[in-house]
């Protein structure tokens, strides 16, 4: 009677067990999907690194000395150009202060006393993402 028993709860446990692995498969089968889309959009990031990289290191390197305006106009004239025609892969966003930056941080920033206009934000993310000095004006 004793044998019975055991084998019994022992089948009772092991099918326990195998439904609640059931039931884990089942749950994580959703999660294959949206950790599809997570692939493919981190894919998607990998392809156009280089061209963002470039970008940010010319953002950083070179303009800071320059008013917004010439900011804009170096970017938009020399920096884009130059990538497209030598078919550098880079994101839609052509804004290093997006690439360099979050949200987030520039909440802080602004919290911190810094003004939100886009020039100050753009001062502040040459000067936290260089490893010297940066030759900034700044009026």
């Amino acid at each position: 009677m004793k044998l019975k028993s055991d084998a019994e709860a022992e089948a009772k446990f092991y099918s326990d067990r195998l439904d609640l692995a059931n039931r884990l498969l089942n749950a994580l089968g959703s999660e294959n999907a949206r950790w599809g889309g997570i692939i493919e959009e981190i894919q998607g990031e990998v392809d156009v690194i280089v061209g963002n990289v470039l970008m940010a290191a010319a953002f950083i390197s070179y303009i800071g000395p320059f008013s917004k305006t010439m900011r804009d106009d170096l970017i938009q004239t020399k920096f884009l150009p130059f990538m497209k025609d030598e078919g550098i892969p880079m994101s839609a966003i052509a804004n290093p202060v997006a690439l360099l930056t979050s949200e987030a941080l520039k909440a802080k920033w602004n919290s911190e006393g810094l003004p939100p206009d886009e020039f100050s934000t753009e001062n502040g993310t040459i000067m936290t993402n260089c490893s010297r000095y940066p030759l900034m004006i700044d009026p």
